[in-house]
Order: C-alpha cells, then structure tokens, then sequence
C-alpha cells in the first residue's frame, strides 16, 4: 500500500514539472518574423526613394519617411524618467539610417584600427569610441564614398554643416522618429510588461543585462523594428549628434539641437543596462571625451547621397 502511494506521488510530481516546462516552453520569447511596415513601402514608391541601399563595405541602410511623431512618453509608462516630456516633432526630411550599429569590422576597414574591449568578433558592434571618434569615422567613409565631409573643426569645436550629402550621426529626434518605426509603445516590439503569459517584448528587441551574458552580442540577431532597423534597443548605446538638454516644446525643432552643453545625447541602452534603459523613449548623456565598452553609435545618410552608393532590392 505504501509503495503504491509512493509511485502515485511520483506520477503526480512528473505531471507537475512537464507541466512547468511546457509553460516555460510556450511562454519563452520568441523572435518574430521581419515584419516590414506598409506605410514604408507606400512612402518609398510614392518618392521613387529605395527601400535600402548599401555602400562598398556591404553597410545596409534602410529608408526613414517624413512625418511627425510623439517624442517621449507618457506619465503612466513604466520606467520613465522626468526627461521624457511627451510632445510631437517632425522629421521634415527623409533619410536612410543603417540597420545596424557600425560593427568592428566596418570600423576596422575605414579607421585602420579596432578600438573595442570586446574584440575578436567582426560583427560585433564598435564600442569604446569616443562621440568626436565617431565623427571622425564619418568623415572617413564620406571621404571613402566621394561624398562631402558633414563636420568640420575650428577653433577645438565641432560644428555639423546640414546641408552637406555626407554620412553623419543621427540627431537625437531622428533617433527615436526611426527607432520607432510608427510605434507608441515602450519598445517598438510592444508594451513594458510581458504579454502574454512571460512573453518579454524588451527580450525580443534588445540584448540587456538578463540576456546578453555580459558583453556584446553580434549585430542583427534580435528582432527588427518595422522599417528594418536592428538593435536600436540594447547591445550598444548610440552616440546621437546633439548636446543633452530638456526638451524644445516646439514640433519644429532646430535639427542640431542645443548650441552648447556638458554632454552628448546616447540613445538606445546597452548589454549592461536594464530593461528600463532600453525602451524607445530613454535618454541619457555621456561626456563627449569618454569612451565606453557599452556605447557605439550607427550612422545615417541623406537621401541626396543614395546615387553615390549601389540600391538594393527592398524586401
């Protein structure tokens, strides 16, 4: 009799563990399919602008439309911050974004030199660059590309000529306008809590401090955002043009951003951040002067400079 209990309450344990791995199996992220946005398409073909284009090193960048958006986040989403103040700007003027983060292959080929803490891995993305060693690097690929040098130097200051057709950083409105992908929610995969079940939405966009294993990860193996951009979210913080400072309350406002400050705009957040840190609306600033071995940046180019490099065949 007892024996016949014992087996029973080992029945019963095995019924309750395969139980909780199939929960655990069923509720684990998933990376969804490239899902590209409708609206995207229909912009491009109404401009005659490529879907994407890619240069001599193999960088692909995908079209960004014109439009207006909420930048920032509204009080009742998780995690924000003072400095997210929700308010709407427009991008005037479409631009092509690259899909990913410069990686330290690409860094290698133009600057001659692999400046990241964790080398040893080509597509990982560049990371202990400084924000004027990031400009530089824009300067070298226009230089590579025969397309003008966006900055230039004088008297120890940066100063960022809009009107050249050249790669460059992304302004900070740019920045979140593309990472959003026409989303308003914390992450361009979906809301801050997980949905459903466990279903982690920061997990299938970024690589964070729970999932990255404490270090960079290749560029593009997370999910994309709707126009095609990879790891906006986490692996790397991005080095954006502008100083940090609150918030224009203006739709308009001046594309480069405050005259002066302490600190330069990063984006995105990193391998070491939290999920916090790495939804669309987060901001946060670094000294220009400082490296960091979780901060990289990705470059854009206008769309004037597109003929310069090879189309490719949108998806």
């Amino acid at each position: 009799m007892l024996r016949k209990k014992q087996t029973g309450g080992r029945y019963v344990l095995l019924i309750i563990a395969m139980a909780v791995l199939s929960y655990y199996v069923w509720s684990y992220p998933r990376i969804q399919p490239f899902r590209q946005d409708p609206a995207q398409v229909s912009y491009a073909e109404g401009t005659g602008h490529a879907l994407a284009v890619t240069n001599s090193l193999g960088m692909v960048f995908r079209l960004i439309p014109s439009g207006i958006y909420e930048r920032g986040s509204p009080p009742t989403e998780r995690g924000r911050r003072d400095d997210e103040f929700a308010h709407p700007v427009r991008i005037s003027t479409p631009f092509y974004m690259a899909a990913t983060p410069v990686t330290q292959a690409h860094y290698e080929i133009v600057m001659g030199h692999n400046p990241s803490f964790f080398d040893g891995h080509p597509d990982r993305p560049v990371e202990y660059v400084t924000w004027a060693e990031a400009l530089l690097f824009c300067n070298a690929l226009s230089r590579l590309e025969g397309l003008e040098k966006v900055y230039e130097q004088e008297d120890g200051r940066w100063h960022f000529r809009e009107e050249r057709a050249g790669y460059r950083l992304p302004t900070e409105a740019e920045w979140e306008f593309a990472c959003r992908a026409g989303t308003r929610t914390p992450f361009y995969t979906g809301r801050a809590n997980p949905v459903p079940l466990g279903r982690d939405n920061a997990w299938r966009a970024a690589w964070h401090r729970h999932n990255a294993h404490g270090r960079t990860q290749p560029v593009a193996l997370r999910e994309p955002n709707a126009w095609g951009l990879y790891d906006m979210l986490g692996n790397v913080w991005e080095w954006c043009w502008d100083w940090y400072a609150p918030y224009p309350r203006t739709v308009d406002p001046l594309m480069t951003g405050p005259d002066r400050g302490t600190a330069r705009v990063i984006r995105g957040g990193s391998w070491y951040s939290t999920t916090r840190d790495t939804r669309c609306a987060s901001r946060s600033a670094r000294d220009p002067a400082l490296p960091w071995n979780s901060l990289g940046f990705r470059v854009v180019l206008p769309v004037a400079a597109h003929r310069n490099v090879t189309i490719m065949n949108h998806e």
